[in-house]
């Protein structure tokens, strides 16, 4: 359960699991992870929050005061919360929770920015001057009152993560697609109701989050995110996938619960390194052969859809640990062939 509970938390936070402080006994502070081992790359600390689950960045400060954000990879950005406080050194500003309506002029001459944080202000545009953090590598804009992005946004072509969950986009710009460093897009909770086809030019993306919006269907172009490991598909309006989605030889987790989904493509069959599929709370009346193809899936979340049966190739998921298929109206006679065809796999109908 612990394995399938890290696979739906990568969605939002990377490829890591949440790591959690632990206190040494020379005062000093590590980090461990889920099994206790401590993470000797993470450092140690004189003084560190562990991190959220939301968050990429624990914040930390060594021996001598310096206060940092540290990321699960190691990576350490000297920040400030104050726009005064900038100087030379400092290569994260993090002005979250200021009541902002507008960005202080100085943010745009400190071009040594390589993390900016803004979220959960007021701020109902971005400057065009966003353009000149050529450096930018994190831009975090959640919980703002934003409707579009300026068009020199593509100016920040180091830019490998922009967080805009909790905004009031409609559309996404098609420059959004010169972006070609970027791995982590997040456009959660807004109102997009369809995506640039342009969004296929993000070769290095890696997480996609679009949940919580008006989507009605995806581009043909997702099939060309070839670096694509996780997609966040949930709370829309899909009616249908995309036969190219079968083109995400990377992808490993899928999770598009609380669509309209009356079937997935047969297409699906070709995500070979997919280990979790989340399909609950859709229209699917049935699922097609190809699903056996899915030798790596750990977890099938099929409750709440109109499924008569599942197809026989599912016996063929030698790995599955758990498939949920409560409230669909799975014939008595396929519910023990189901337990007959995988009898180590915890099986819940109702």
């Amino acid at each position: 359960m612990r394995n399938l509970f890290t696979i739906v938390l990568c969605l939002t936070i990377g490829p890591l699991p949440a790591q959690v402080t632990k206190k040494l006994p020379n005062g000093l502070f590590c980090f461990i992870d889920y099994e206790g081992k401590r993470l000797g790359e993470l450092g140690t600390w004189s003084k560190a929050e562990s991190f959220r689950s939301q968050s990429p960045f624990a914040k930390v400060q060594n021996v001598v005061g310096g206060t940092f954000l540290l990321t699960r990879t190691g990576q350490i950005y000297r920040v400030v919360d104050q726009v005064a406080n900038l100087y030379p050194a400092v290569t994260a500003l993090d002005l979250s929770h200021q009541h902002l309506k507008t960005l202080p002029r100085r943010i745009f001459q400190s071009t040594q920015l390589k993390v900016l944080i803004l979220n959960h202000n007021q701020l109902a545009a971005l400057p065009s001057e966003i353009g000149q953090l050529k450096n930018l590598v994190e831009l975090h804009l959640m919980g703002n009152q934003l409707t579009q992005l300026p068009t020199t946004i593509t100016n920040l072509r180091q830019l490998k993560r922009i967080i805009l969950k909790g905004n009031r986009f409609v559309e996404l710009p098609a420059t959004i697609g010169q972006l070609d460093s970027l791995q982590t897009l997040d456009v959660s909770w807004n109102k997009l109701v369809k995506l640039p086809a342009t969004i296929g030019q993000l070769g290095n993306l890696q997480t996609l989050d679009v949940s919580w919006n008006k989507l009605v269907e995806l581009p043909r172009a997702i099939g060309q995110l070839k670096s694509l490991m996780n997609l966040a598909l949930w709370n829309n309006q899909l009616q249908r996938l995309p036969a190219e989605i079968g083109q995400l030889q990377n992808l490993t987790a899928l999770v598009a619960f609380h669509n309209q989904l009356t079937e997935l493509p047969r297409e699906i069959g070709q995500l070979s390194k997919v280990t979790w599929l989340n399909v609950h709370h859709n229209r699917l009346v049935q699922l097609p052969s190809t699903l056996g193809q899915l030798k790596q899936l750990t977890g099938l979340m099929l409750l709440n859809n109109r499924l008569p049966q599942l197809p026989a190739s599912i016996q063929m998921l030698k790995k599955l640990e758990q498939i949920d298929v409560r409230n669909n109206p799975v014939t008595p006679q396929n519910q023990r062939q189901i337990i007959k065809w995988l009898p180590h796999c915890k099986v819940r109908f109702q």
